[in-house]
């Protein structure tokens, strides 16, 4: 009987023990758990802030974007505007210095072509004068109508002899013809009719 009851008082010591042992454990991975979820919650908490740190930066950038898309545009408009202004100013300018360059030829040609009809007229009085069996008339006609031909020929226009020529001078075509065949322009010179 006393060895039954020393038995079973060693055994209830040695299950006390062992269910101590066991709570006592059972307590460190509790609390070993608590620590481990602590820091994961610690760790969410902390990506989350991270998280809506980004998500404001993404909103920020979002908006700079914007921003930046709306000036280029515009900037892209004003370049337009501005290429279309300087297209149009360029035409214009272009025009008028065309016309510039058309109305400079004219004056430029004008002295030459009074030359060339002021010589015409000397040469057909020199004709006249050493060969008076000569018809000038006929002659001034034939000369301007060959001239003519040659000036429809070439796709110019006709151009009428200035109203203060003699009746027997060509038309300015022919004359111009006829000198830029033998007279160059630099060279040309406006003596007396003998």
């Amino acid at each position: 009987m006393q060895f039954s009851a020393f038995h079973l008082g060693c055994m209830a010591t040695y299950y006390k023990v062992k269910v101590g042992r066991y709570d006592r454990k059972m307590k460190e991975d509790i609390q070993l758990a608590k620590s481990k979820t602590d820091a994961a919650e610690k760790k969410v908490r902390d990506l989350n802030l991270k998280n809506l740190k980004l998500l404001e930066r993404e909103s920020l950038a979002q908006a700079k974007v914007f921003t930046l898309e709306e000036e280029l545009n515009k900037v892209k408009e004003d370049l337009q505007t501005q290429k279309a202004t300087y297209e149009a100013q360029l035409e214009s300018l272009s025009a008028s210095h065309q016309t510039q360059v058309e109305n400079l030829e004219k004056e430029a040609d004008n002295p030459y072509d009074q030359g060339l009809r002021h010589s015409y007229r000397c040469i057909m009085a020199v004709l006249g004068k050493q060969h008076p069996d000569l018809k000038m008339d006929e002659l001034a006609v034939g000369v301007a109508e060959y001239m003519d031909e040659e000036v429809a020929k070439e796709g110019g226009e006709k151009l009428e002899p200035n109203a203060t020529e003699e009746a027997t001078s060509p038309p300015l075509a022919a004359l111009s013809d006829v000198a830029e065949a033998s007279t160059p322009r630099a060279q040309l010179v406006r003596p007396p009719c003998s």
